[in-house]
This record gives C-alpha cells, sequence and structure tokens, in this order.
C-alpha cells in the first residue's frame, strides 16, 4: 500500500529528493493536524469580531470533491458569537503534504537516473553485490590482534546470505574496546574512502546494540545535559557503515580492509587527540 524511496540511494543524484507512493484508497487514513505553505485552500486566524466559523465547514475526506480536509481547534461549546479559534482547510490529495517549493531543478535528473537503472540486468548487479560483500565479510573477520582479539565487530549476519550490500561494524582495539566511529571515519576520510558513522537515523537498534551506553545517556538527560548526552551517543553508541553497490569494485574492497588493517595491535588511547567527543575517552 505504501513505498517510500529516496533517489539518490538508488542511484547517487540528485540528493533531497524522495517519494511516498501510496494506494489512492489509502489517501483518506493520511491524518495531517498541521500545514505548511502550498498545503491549504483555506486558512484564518482567531477573529473576535466574526462568527465562529467552524460550524460552517464540513469536512471532507482527501480525494473528495469539496472543502478537503479541514482543522480546527474551535469549541463546540457556547455561542457562535464569540472568538473564533485558527482553523485551515487542507488541499486535496498528494497536494496537502507537499510542503513548500518542490526541489523541481533537480527532477529533471530522476528520469536519466531511472532510465540508467532500467538499462540495467538486475540479477547481474545482484550477483556483483553479493559477491563483493561477501569477501568485504570474509576479510573483516579474518581481521585479528596479535592477542587473538578480533579487530571487527560485525553487527548483523557474517555472512552475505540474505543480506544486502550494508555491512555495519565497529572497530575494536587490542583490549576490546571500541574506536569511537567517529574517529574511524575522520581516518578514512583523510584516506578518500567513504564509510559513515552514527546510529543510522536508527536509535532504537542502537539502544539495543549500546545498552549500557544508552542508560548513561539517560541519565545525562535526567540531569539536564542533552548536549553531553549526545556527545556520548555519538561517541561511543554509534557503528560504521560500509556500503556495496553497482559502482564498487574489487580495489575498493581491498582498500577498506587495508585501511581497517591498520588499527591491528593499537589502543584506544592512540586516539585520544582526534576524540571531537570528550565524553568518548572516558
Amino acid at each position: 500500500d505504501f513505498v517510500s524511496m529516496s533517489f539518490y540511494k538508488i542511484f547517487g543524484y540528485p540528493t533531497g529528493v524522495g517519494a511516498l507512493l501510496m494506494r489512492k484508497r489509502c489517501v483518506p487514513m493520511m491524518q495531517r493536524p498541521w500545514f505548511a505553505g502550498g498545503t491549504i485552500k483555506f486558512v484564518t486566524c482567531s477573529d473576535a469580531s466574526k462568527p465562529n466559523s467552524a460550524s460552517e465547514v464540513t469536512p471532507t475526506p482527501h480525494g473528495k470533491k469539496g472543502n478537503g480536509s479541514f482543522a480546527s481547534n474551535a469549541s463546540s461549546e457556547g455561542s457562535n458569537h464569540g472568538p473564533r479559534d485558527p482553523m485551515h482547510v487542507l488541499a486535496h490529495d498528494h497536494e496537502a503534504f507537499e510542503d513548500g517549493t518542490i526541489n523541481y531543478l533537480s527532477l529533471a535528473a530522476l528520469s536519466y537516473g531511472i532510465e540508467f537503472m532500467t538499462s540495467l540486468d538486475m540479477t547481474k548487479v545482484s550477483g556483483h553485490v553479493q559477491a563483493l560483500t561477501s569477501d568485504l565479510i570474509d576479510s573483516l573477520s579474518g581481521l585479528v590482534h596479535s592477542n587473538g582479539q578480533t579487530v571487527i565487530n560485525i553487527l548483523g549476519p557474517n555472512s552475505s546470505y540474505k543480506r544486502g550490500g550494508t555491512v555495519s561494524i565497529n572497530v575494536v582495539d587490542v583490549n576490546g574496546t571500541i574506536i569511537p566511529p567517529m574517529v574511524v571515519e575522520k581516518l578514512a576520510n583523510e584516506q578518500m574512502i567513504s564509510i559513515r558513522s552514527g546510529c543510522f537515523c536508527n536509535p532504537g537498534d542502537s539502544e539495543i546494540l549500546f545498552p549500557e551506553a544508552w542508560r548513561a545517556m539517560m541519565e545525562l538527560l535526567d540531569e539536564g545535559d542533552p548536549l553531553k548526552a549526545r556527545e556520548m551517543g555519538l561517541g561511543i553508541a554509534a557503528a560504521i557503515r560500509i556500503s556495496v553497490g553497482i559502482p564498487t569494485s574489487d580495489s575498493d574492497i581491498t582498500r577498506v580492509i587495508k585501511f581497517l588493517a591498520s588499527f591491528k595491535n593499537t589502543t584506544k588511547d592512540q586516539f585520544e587527540h582526534l576524540m571531537v567527543c570528550p565524553m568518548a575517552a572516558h
């Protein structure tokens, strides 16, 4: 019934352009109590000199002819001749959910991206991504410190079976301590290797993976210090994401493995000067 998509994650460009596709029968299910530019047909502010007109507007579901969807804070109690609460009437269908001016300058690029994707043999693309992901995971699993401690913690399946081309990891020092993902990303960027660190817009998953860190963060929030809680989250309640896609090559996998192998027999303290977050150093 619903499909959400971000086009740059499919073919790289343009960023900032996505879509939510839904069946027309599902549109009336969408409830929106607020509005933004370009999403309404009518709006009025409180006006004590005119009657309360909230009762005079008949709300109709999205997609039907008439006034469109309407929202009001007006009370049903008392006379119609009192202060009128603000109200608005949403536009019809998708127009009620498209805030402001869409990125129309970039929309022209979508057709080229879609044409490129449809020109590919998706079976070959899938095989390409799966093969490189398998090589990546096997190589990551083989990185070990001289004392036997693994260098990489793979957060997820240790094989390419029934998984995509995104591999989440943490780099672990010789003592078994996680090296802050932000530090790893910074060092990778210096070598022109593109990886991502953070919780990847998935705080729930992060809470499951790093429960002790999140308990400490909640204590900081209770103490009224959200900034330190955020810093701690960025430093220790996070991971590194390596993504394999259509343009990824064997040499790319070799480069990232060589980079991660450079953390063998290191300690977290060696990277303290790179820690943007003071909380991550403790």
